[in-house]
C-alpha cells in the first residue's frame, strides 16, 4: 500500500474519501430519496475519482496520484460553487472541502517530488 515519496497518512486519508464515494455515489447512483442532494450524475463523478484513486493506489504510481488529487480538487472546488450557488452555504461542507482541497495539495506536491526521484 506503500507508494515511495507518498506520506502513508495520505494514502489513508484516501482510502477513507473512497469509501466515503463507494457509500454516496452507489446511493446517488441507485437513488436513495435525497436527490435533491444527490444525483446519478453526482454519484458517477464521485464512483469513478473512487475508481482513479484506487488504481493509483495499487498502481503505486506518483503520476496516477497526481491526476486522481487533481480530479479530486475539480470535485471539491464544484461541490463549494455549488454550495454558495444554492443561497445558503453550509459552512461545515465549505471548510470541510477546503480542508480537502488543502490536503490534494500537499498530496500533488509530495507525489510530483516522488515523481522527480
Amino acid at each position: 500500500m506503500k507508494t515511495a515519496g507518498i506520506p502513508l497518512w495520505l494514502t489513508i486519508v484516501m482510502i477513507l474519501i473512497i469509501l466515503l464515494s463507494f457509500m454516496s455515489g452507489g446511493m446517488a447512483m441507485v437513488g436513495n430519496g435525497m436527490e435533491d442532494f444527490m444525483g446519478p450524475s453526482w454519484g458517477g463523478r464521485n464512483l469513478g475519482l473512487a475508481f482513479a484513486a484506487i488504481v493509483a493506489i495499487l498502481l503505486k504510481s506518483p503520476i496516477a496520484y497526481i491526476a486522481t488529487l487533481v480530479g479530486w480538487i475539480g470535485r471539491d472546488v464544484g461541490d463549494i460553487v455549488d454550495n454558495f450557488a444554492s443561497g445558503a452555504p453550509q459552512m461545515p461542507i465549505v471548510i470541510f472541502a477546503v480542508v480537502l482541497i488543502a490536503i490534494w495539495v500537499y498530496g500533488i506536491i509530495a507525489a510530483n517530488k516522488a515523481r522527480s526521484n
